[in-house]
């Protein structure tokens, strides 16, 4: 596997893990915490990455050239897997 491959795959296995975590804070089903409000996923800490903003979006709406659909929770923020590398993302959440 190239650099740019394990790059990828790093960064596809890193999604994957903030997205469970938001997941799991949010009370996806079968997890053991309350429900958070959107802009309550701020507070959540997911192991090497900081959660920068929780917004909710309602449907109608255009964020960066799209048109929103239906309501839908809106997180961004910042992973460090590794101390050379920052990598931000954002993860739309439909709402509950």
């Amino acid at each position: 596997m190239n650099v740019v491959n394990r790059r990828q795959d790093r960064q596809g296995k890193l999604a994957f893990a903030v997205a469970l975590a938001l997941g799991v804070a949010a009370g996806a089903p079968g997890a053991a915490r309350a429900a958070l409000p959107c802009e309550g996923l701020v507070s959540v800490t997911p192991e090497a990455s900081t959660i920068t903003a929780a917004n909710s979006v309602a449907a109608g709406t255009v964020v960066q050239g799209q048109l929103v659909t239906v309501p839908m929770c809106r997180v961004q923020g910042t992973a460090r897997p590794s101390s050379d590398s920052e990598i931000k993302f954002e993860v739309w959440l439909p709402d509950a």
